[in-house]
């Protein structure tokens, strides 16, 4: 390999990665920009005693009038707990779960405090006793 080669490949190597570093360096930052605005959505629905509660994909309509009712006391519940619904669409990526985990972990503190000791439990098995109820 001639000298000039070796100058050419290192060249090439150098670029791509500084190209690399830069994209993870832009991904890194959209990143916290993520988990910023849904510690800041935490911290606001907190306030609001608006805590929102993850879906993603297709919300399907009822598939007859007995699953909307089962559909409508599910929520009557969820809201009984503070617990809104929120579909974020259909694109999952790392980034929006980390997002999601954090804002998780923020209200489950206010959650905890505004239902007391076990409530998820709780609530979970009203929404059983509910589905059970409509089979």
């Amino acid at each position: 390999m001639t000298r000039s080669t070796s100058i050419i490949i290192s060249i090439i190597f150098l670029a791509i990665c500084t190209i690399i570093y830069f994209v993870n360096k832009k991904q890194n930052k959209k990143d916290s920009e993520l988990l910023i605005e849904f510690r800041k959505k935490a911290e606001n629905d907190i306030k609001n005693d608006d805590v929102k509660i993850f879906g993603g994909g297709l919300p399907l309509p009822p598939k007859n009038e007995r699953d909307g009712e089962k559909q409508k006391q599910i929520e009557i519940v969820r809201l009984k707990y503070g617990l809104h619904p929120k579909n974020l669409g259909c694109t999952i990526s790392d980034e929006l779960t980390k997002a999601q985990e954090e804002y998780i972990k923020l209200t489950d503190v206010y959650l905890n405090k505004r239902n007391g000791k076990g409530w998820r439990e709780t609530m979970e098995k009203q929404i059983d006793s509910i589905k059970k109820n409509y089979r």
